[in-house]
């Protein structure tokens, strides 16, 4: 990719997308797992299911949109680094995998303030990069 025409995302727009996501999640698997399911699901259950759903949304969505709704609201999304569209095998490493390891190594989400291409960790292992839609727009 020809980091002339690209614009990469930086840290404070992804972590607002983030949050959004994190609202987003909290809230739907509130629903479900919490009054939806609440007389089925509980206890470490309820736990696991709400991880397993969590992953699974930024999974699907960064693999069939390439953007998480939190991405969709903030014009960012997420694309190969070899410019092809996003295979499911990599959003997979990139959202689950490659987050877990960014998790247990924080330094790995303060990569894209210090990164030419603005890639944290989990983007890095995937072979991804978080781009604006909008040319227009800078920084971040």
């Amino acid at each position: 990719m020809s980091d002339n025409k690209i614009h990469f995302a930086g840290l404070g727009i992804r972590l607002t997308s983030f949050l959004v996501d994190v609202l987003f999640i909290t809230s739907f698997t509130y629903i479900l797992y919490g009054v939806i399911l609440n007389d089925i699901v509980d206890g470490w259950m309820a736990i696991i299911l709400k991880l397993w759903t969590a992953w699974l949304y930024f999974w699907v969505f960064t693999w069939v949109y390439g953007q998480t709704l939190g991405k969709m609201i903030t014009g960012i999304c997420v694309v190969s680094t070899d410019s092809t569209r996003l295979a499911w095998e990599d959003a997979l490493l990139r959202e689950v995998p490659g987050r877990l390891v960014t998790f247990l190594i924080p330094l790995g989400f303060v990569l894209p303030s210090m990164h030419p291409y603005k890639q944290a960790l989990h983007d890095r292992l995937a072979g991804t990069y978080v781009i604006w839609l909008d040319v227009k727009k800078e920084g971040g």
